[in-house]
């Protein structure tokens, strides 16, 4: 019996923390990002014919290469396609990144999050494990992303796993001039995650604690004990969950989501 399966998933921007989604990094570390999807997709067809032969499109809005997370977004529209029915958009996420690996791909989690769940999304990574974090900016930051916001394409093409290869290579050795640059980006997803959603957290009574949850300190500490002895793990400094609010009205949740049409 023949069958045709469409899947669409958007591509990401990253805001802040982009590179701490990385092993071994996010495991000595802790990793922190916040991106948010946007309104160009990828679009992944299969068609399977009387006979059990399948075969796959693809079909982009941008180019490939330019920085916001299509080979990951690629992936998931692949995964998905294949082999998505029953399966959550997390385990799609993984999946597909998995997918990656085995190629040989050396990179983070957030892209395929982000093509996996649209909108905006403020994860935390432990190592092999993704944490969502509640983040909805104010309908104030939306309106003014959408009004500001521009994204410039330069022509410039680059291949995200050779960059990755390169510097995870001089990480495995010991080199750690570059922990300074990551730090602080590290830390720039918390402080970008606040302020967006500042005034929604003070209107919604919820204080911020100081430590994160106990499940992420239990894990993060966990990776501090196999840690080589010259890295350091740190616990993020300030940690805020305000009230979750209807998914439905996460940024861009009419154009942005994945879809899937069979």
């Amino acid at each position: 019996m023949a069958e045709r399966v469409e899947v669409v998933v958007p591509v990401r921007v990253d805001l802040a923390g982009g590179w701490t989604d990385v092993q071994p990094y996010s495991g000595d570390f802790g990793g922190e990002v916040v991106n948010f999807a946007i309104n160009r997709y990828i679009r992944s067809i299969m068609e399977k014919d009387a006979d059990g032969r399948i075969r796959v499109e693809y079909s982009s809005d941008i180019p490939t290469g330019s920085g916001l997370g299509t080979s990951g977004a690629m992936n998931v529209g692949l995964i998905a396609t294949i082999a998505g029915g029953g399966k959550s958009p997390e385990d799609i996420a993984e999946i597909a990144f998995q997918f990656e690996a085995l190629l040989e791909n050396r990179g983070g989690r957030q892209d395929q999050w982000a093509a996996a769940h649209g909108g905006f999304n403020h994860l935390l990574f432990l190592g092999d494990e993704v944490e969502e974090m509640p983040f909805e900016p104010m309908r104030s930051a939306r309106n003014w992303l959408r009004k500001h916001f521009v994204i410039a394409y330069t022509g410039i093409e680059h291949t995200s796993g050779d960059m990755h290869s390169g510097v995870w290579e001089r990480y495995d050795q010991g080199d750690e001039s570059g922990h300074g640059g990551r730090q602080p980006n590290r830390g720039a997803p918390r402080t970008l995650a606040a302020g967006g959603q500042a005034e929604r957290a003070w209107a919604g009574g919820r204080a911020c604690p100081s430590t994160p949850p106990r499940s992420a300190r239990r894990r993060i500490a966990k990776n501090r004990t196999a840690s080589r002895p010259h890295h350091r793990t740190e616990l993020p400094q300030r940690w805020c969950r305000p009230r979750r609010t209807d998914p439905t009205r996460r940024l861009a949740s009419q154009s942005s989501s994945p879809s899937h049409r069979a």
